[in-house]
């Protein structure tokens, strides 16, 4: 949600405006059930006219209610706004998402392929969609979306190492997994989610050597940037059981100042098959 746009609202502003600009106002403070007091009439009342800005009301009452953990009426909010505004993209994508919070999965995966089919959105959003899709189960679909969006961009690093996920979860030679992290770390030299998991198939593999010396190219602060805290744990464990405690220490320290992620991370596919 773009805060800094509703934020830019004045006070003194009228009708929907004026109302928006409040409840952003509680949303800064945390207050959700005074964002959803203000907001819940644009999704209830037929009155509010159809803008962006009405859009955004809607958007930011399915944060509110999402954040008080009421799934459904986040889907019901969502599900308006799509119909205020049904060509926009990013609101369908919200939408699948909403339908996976509410364990729809055949509803989220219909929006995604109906999304995804005609191949003509920009690779990033190509591998938002084939997130999207692994986060419901259908690591085949995901694995195809990343495919046409690898065709896109065949040297966008994050792209590139989501294909080498999916091929591993798909039960693909472990080889070509591999082939695929080398490249996005080629792509972005010393990346720490990129780093973390080529060590990590390297442990997999009985390659620990190899593992090192990729660690060994990150500082507490690129342990740091690797936003799993499971994979954080992997690392360590695998480093601890070989004798290598000052790796295995900047792990667990960096592993200590995660929290866990969220389906939704926007963060490079978390490589949990490590965890098998």
């Amino acid at each position: 949600m773009a805060l800094i746009h509703l934020m830019a609202h004045a006070p003194n502003e009228s009708g929907v405006e004026a109302t928006l600009g409040t409840a952003a106002s509680h949303w800064q403070v945390r207050d959700y059930e005074g964002v959803v007091r203000l907001l819940e009439p644009f999704q209830n009342e037929v009155h509010a006219v159809r803008t962006e800005v009405t859009v955004e009301a809607l958007q930011l009452l399915a944060d509110a209610y999402r954040l008080q953990g009421d799934q459904r009426s986040a889907l019901l909010a969502i599900e308006r706004a799509v119909q205020v505004q049904p060509r926009s993209t990013e609101l369908k994508m919200m939408l699948a998402s909403a339908y996976a919070d509410q364990g729809q999965r055949d509803a989220a995966r219909d929006v995604y392929l109906r999304l995804a089919a005609p191949r003509d959105l920009p690779a990033n959003m190509m591998l938002r969609i084939a997130r999207g899709m692994n986060r419901i189960g259908e690591i085949e679909l995901a694995s195809q979306v990343c495919n046409w969006a690898l065709a896109k961009s065949p040297n966008d690093a994050a792209v590139v190492f989501a294909m080498g996920i999916y091929l591993l979860r798909l039960g693909e030679p472990v080889y070509r997994t591999e082939a695929l992290m080398i490249k996005a770390l080629k792509i972005c030299p010393g990346e720490p989610h990129y780093s973390a998991a080529l060590a990590a198939l390297m442990f997999r593999m009985d390659r620990a050597g190899e593992a090192i010396q990729i660690l060994q190219t990150l500082d507490l602060e690129g342990f740091r940037r690797i936003q799993c805290k499971r994979c954080l744990q992997f690392l360590a464990a695998s480093l601890f059981k070989i004798g290598e405690t000052q790796l295995a220490s900047l792990c667990t320290a960096a592993s200590a100042q995660q929290k866990n992620q969220s389906l939704q991370t926007q963060t490079p596919v978390c490589f949990e098959w490590s965890m098998d």
